[in-house]
């Protein structure tokens, strides 16, 4: 005993000097985390409150706080899954002691140290949760300065490009940038050094531009011919769909091997100086915008790839559509070279109002051209198939760009400089991306089509269901943040958005975001398939091989259904990491609006489970509801389905086939009984007619011989002797044929002995014929 004592004191004072090392360096760490947040967020206030820092200055800070954040936030979710830890020990120690009782040494340090432990475990927390504010407010507090100066350069007014009188200066500016760079040049070839060395480099430099020349003359012809002709003698639509396809695509990839090689090679020879560096540094921004308007000219104006064109343009405005694609395209090349000039010329506002206000003119007459231009397409596309909603989505677009054409220029004559490129450029590059998403659209249309869909017959959009619809939102879903960069969004702004959606929402001690929602997603998802997968097992190889009927087998499959779904969803739940005590709240909340609300369908859904349990009714059984009578044909959750003999489905509630009278004539099996009544005339032997009705009764196939048929004589009618034939047939479902085979067969035998089935005769007695036969006379017409 005192052996293991000393084992226990000794393992517990190992256990506490573990945790106070760990404490100690923890605590070490989280105050340098504090130091560093604290001396980050002095900086920021102090940058804030003199606001004279650059935006791009701002935007460093900014990610410096947003880095501060996320350390924050882990800080505090670290820390409150320490104190989790620590409460869920604290709690398998179980309760205190009360006054005056004893407890053991060992156990009473432990809760001692686990106490201390928890209350310097929720510092982390509190000191994370103040960081964070703090964080938050500071980067709120750059955002609106950033915003802000935004805002009042778009809507400050500067100098007007028309005034004449500055146009001398703006030209002796540019001419002295241009005699900077050929300075530069000249430099560079007298000084032998550099000669040399670009000598040394020309050989290197000659073989890559003849090989980018190559690449986007003659191998690009080469392939795009080859490729053609490969589709022409493709033996189906699919191959040369694929053919095509590699065509597209290698529309990007040759002139971008080509861009590389170029833009490589000048930088390899290095023979500019300090401003002809500036031109140098464009080229890839060049070039991607270069090889993007190829691409979309060619695809979207008459590029022709499996059996049809892709575009949205007519085809006699296939050429003026071309050009004006690579007119826009052209402007954007040029208000890049113009940006990059003007950033090394350090020119006055003047000037760069005057250079960027030709490219202004430039690009808003071509977009004034492409607004026209769309109307034009939209016209011819109503006369040869009609859809209201494109049509009305390229007006909206069409109307806008009109609109920015006209008053971009304007505002530039007027000396809102900013506020027109504001308007004008984004409206261009808006512009290319929606087109080419309709051309990836598009191409995936005709995939799916020819790939899902390969038959040439038949409604192609039904075919295809909901493919389309989800690429089309997928699509516009990317595109989304790429047109709010566009339209001078931040990539902050964007960031920001995603840490809200990585974040989440708190729900009661959970948190939802946006990897909880996909790993619950995920999980229920994969759930569903192992659910179907086993319902398939199921319904194909273990019941086929039991002696259950289909109403059993259709009440297990949907029990795996139920019983499968719930778990899946509880998994996907916890899986997501929502602890559902926190929804107990909610559900209690939600349990007395479906006492007052949805008391029918929970009562339809318990109805439901009843009726596959109980199975008073299955699957496949003839019943009769009311006015109704046919077979069911699926039991859901909520109502059953029952097929009548018209072929007409009837939908019932659940619990009305519960709580109401059901009459099923199939229960318990299919034997039932029928009763064929017929009546003969007074003065028949009825002996003679008990032998023939039993005889077309026991002749019948489907009338069974034990129990076997019986003849009944009911009695004496007004008009006939009644009688009525029992049988019970192997199947009741057979209950009309049987009837109307033996009706048959009595009319036969009864015309064969003279039997007479007599009908009703009544004598019809009128009163007062006199009066009534003079009232009906007719008066002679008066001549």
């Amino acid at each position: 005993m005192i052996i293991n004592s000393i084992r226990a004191m000794f393992g517990v004072l190992c256990l506490l000097a573990m945790m106070a090392s760990a404490s100690v360096a923890q605590t070490v760490d989280v105050q340098d985390q504090i130091d560093q947040w604290n001396a980050t967020a002095a900086r920021a206030v102090l940058v804030l409150d003199k606001a004279v820092a650059s935006n791009p200055a701002l935007e460093s800070l900014r990610n410096d706080l947003s880095e501060h954040r996320a350390a924050a936030q882990t800080l505090r979710e670290a820390g409150i899954q320490q104190a989790a830890l620590l409460s869920t020990q604290l709690l398998a120690l179980g309760a205190a002691p009360d006054n005056g009782a004893s407890e053991s040494v060992e156990i009473a340090a432990l809760r001692s140290k686990l106490t201390a432990d928890l209350a310097q475990a929720n510092i982390p927390v509190i000191e994370g949760n103040v960081a964070y504010s703090r964080a938050v407010e500071l980067i709120n507090r750059i955002d609106t300065l950033i915003r802000t100066r935004i805002n009042e350069q778009i809507i400050t007014i500067g100098p007007t490009p028309l005034d004449t009188s500055r146009w001398g200066k703006a030209y002796s500016e540019l001419r002295q940038f241009t005699r900077q760079i050929m300075t530069e040049l000249a430099d560079t070839f007298s000084n032998p050094v550099s000669k040399a060395a670009i000598i040394q480099r020309l050989p290197v430099f000659s073989i890559a531009i003849l090989i980018a020349i190559a690449l986007l003359l003659g191998l690009r012809s080469f392939v795009a011919r080859g490729l053609r002709l490969l589709t022409a003698k493709a033996d189906n639509h699919s191959n040369r769909l694929g053919w095509a396809l590699l065509l597209s695509a290698l529309r990007i990839i040759i002139p971008g091997i080509a861009a590389i090689i170029i833009a490589k090679a000048v930088e390899f020879i290095d023979i500019t100086g300090f401003h002809g560096e500036v031109l140098v540094n464009t080229l890839p921004e060049l070039f991607v915008v270069m090889i993007a308007t190829y691409w979309l000219a060619h695809n979207l104006t008459g590029g022709h790839w499996a059996t049809r064109k892709v575009g949205i343009v007519a085809p006699e405005l296939q050429r003026a559509s071309h050009r004006i694609v690579w007119m826009l395209g052209t402007v954007l090349m040029l208000e890049t070279v113009a940006d990059a000039v003007v950033s090394k010329l350090v020119s006055s506002p003047e000037s760069t109002a005057i250079y960027h206000f030709p490219i202004t003119l430039m690009g808003s007459f071509f977009l004034y051209r492409a607004a026209r231009l769309i109307k034009l397409s939209v016209a011819a596309a109503e006369q040869e198939k009609p859809d209201g909603f494109n049509a009305a989505f390229l007006g909206t677009i069409r109307r806008v760009l009109k609109t920015i054409a006209i008053v971009s220029p304007i505002l530039a004559a007027l000396g809102y400089f900013a506020a027109s490129r504001f308007l004008l450029y984004p409206a261009i590059m808006s512009l290319a991306l929606l087109s080419t998403a309709y051309v990836l659209f598009s191409m995936f249309v005709e995939i799916t089509e020819r790939w899902i869909s390969p038959t040439k017959d038949g409604d192609k959009a039904q075919e295809l269901g909901l493919f389309p619809v989800i690429f089309g939102f997928s699509i516009a879903f990317a595109a989304l943040p790429v047109l709010a960069l566009i339209w001078g969004a931040r990539s902050s702004d964007l960031t920001e958005i995603w840490v809200w959606l990585n974040e989440g929402v708190s729900l009661g001690d959970s948190r939802i975001s946006i990897k909880s929602l996909f790993i619950m997603v995920l999980v229920f998802s994969l759930g569903y398939t192992a659910i179907r997968s086993l319902q398939k097992v199921f319904r194909n190889s273990v019941l086929p091989r039991t002696s259950l009927d289909t109403g059993g087998k259709n009440a297990i499959l949907s029990g795996i259904s139920y019983v499968g779904f719930t778990i899946a969803a509880l998994a996907a739940i916890m899986a997501a990491g929502i602890d559902l005590s926190s929804l107990a709240i909610v559900a209690g909340a939600l349990s007395l609006g479906i006492g007052f609300g949805l008391q029918n369908v929970v009562s339809n859904f318990v109805s439901g489970i009843i009726l596959l349990i109980e199975r008073p009714i299955k699957e496949g059984d003839w019943i009769e509801v009311g006015a109704y009578s046919g077979y069911v044909r699926r039991i859901a959750v909520r109502s059953t389905v029952i097929e009548t003999f018209e072929r007409a489905e009837v939908i019932i509630p659940n619990a009305d086939l519960i709580s109401g009278t059901v009459l099923n004539w199939t229960h318990g099996n299919v034997m039932g009984r029928v009763k064929i009544p017929v009546g003969v005339a007074y003065g028949t032997d009825p002996r003679l007619v008990e032998k023939i009705l039993m005889g077309i009764a026991k002749k019948h196939p489907m009338v069974l011989h034990n129990p076997g048929p019986s003849v009944v004589f009911h009695g004496f009618g007004a008009d006939s002797m009644d009688f009525e034939i029992r049988v019970f047939l192997r199947d009741i479902n057979w209950m009309l044929s049987a009837k109307s085979d033996m009706n048959y067969e009595i009319v036969r035998q009864f015309a064969e002995h003279d039997i007479e089935i007599p009908f009703a005769q009544r004598d019809i007695h009128i009163k007062n014929i006199d009066v009534l036969a003079d009232a009906l006379k007719v008066k002679p017409v008066a001549e």
